[in-house]
């Protein structure tokens, strides 16, 4: 698929805003990992930045490990996030025992194309917290040779990209008259494994809300910086395939 710039803004802003890094957000950083190019058009990335950083920040705070899950607390922040933003539609999918799915979709004022459906996911695997040299839950800037990285459980499985798309999201919603297609975020329970109330109970209970997106983008790919340059996006298209060896 050959996407033209207007069509690639929500792609690109997420991708921009996901530059790996071992614990997921570089606050601070050397030239390796800032990067100096051009922002496209009507894209603030020190305003995203900062987003991304108060967003994934709040987001390790909330304890979602699974199991229980207990997603319902980011469920939850994420629909006082999104109240704020005209144009957005919300939705708050209990599944019982703590367990939650959220959808938001913002609504381009004249679409001509179907949406694009951004994901991620709000549970996160344990944490043995005896073994851990920052709080797992408190998000935790640490520097090491002159780079500043943040810590804290979650952090890039899934809530860095969570907290990204967030802040993408909030930039868009100015930009609805020029958008030719809506943007769906949706964020599910159950990644991580266990009872099938995730992106299984969307699916199955929930799939209107969602169906007419032309395609999804989750987790996995990475971006590649280079003197302050984006040099590649890598796009990963499966994981977790069978590999025999004979």
């Amino acid at each position: 698929m050959r996407l033209r710039p207007r069509e690639y803004w929500a792609v690109g802003v997420v991708a921009a805003l996901s530059v790996n890094a071992p614990a997921a957000l570089p606050a601070q950083a050397v030239s390796t990992y800032r990067v100096t190019t051009t922002a496209p058009a009507g894209f603030d990335r020190a305003l995203a930045q900062r987003a991304s950083l108060e967003h994934l920040t709040k987001l390790i705070a909330l304890n979602t490990q699974n199991p229980p899950g207990n997603e319902m607390l980011t469920a939850r922040y994420f629909d006082a996030i999104f109240a704020q933003i005209p144009g957005v539609e919300r939705h708050v999918l209990d599944a019982g025992n703590g367990r939650a799915n959220f959808i938001a979709r913002l609504r381009a004022v004249n679409p001509t194309k179907r949406p694009v459906l951004i994901m991620g996911h709000m549970d996160v695997v344990g944490a043995d917290t005896t073994k851990w040299n920052t709080p797992a839950f408190t998000a935790t800037l640490r520097d090491e040779e002159g780079v500043s990285y943040l810590y804290g459980r979650g952090a890039i499985d899934d809530k860095g990209m969570l907290a990204t798309a967030t802040a993408a999201m909030e930039q868009l919603a100015t930009q609805r008259a020029s958008l030719d297609r809506d943007i769906i975020f949706l964020a599910t329970a159950a990644e991580e494994g266990g009872d099938e109330v995730g992106i299984d109970r969307v699916i199955e209970k929930h799939f209107d809300l969602i169906k007419d997106a032309e395609f999804a983008l989750n987790e996995g790919g990475r971006v590649r910086v280079a003197d302050g340059r984006v040099m590649s996006v890598n796009i990963q298209t499966t994981e977790k395939i069978s590999y025999n060896v004979v």
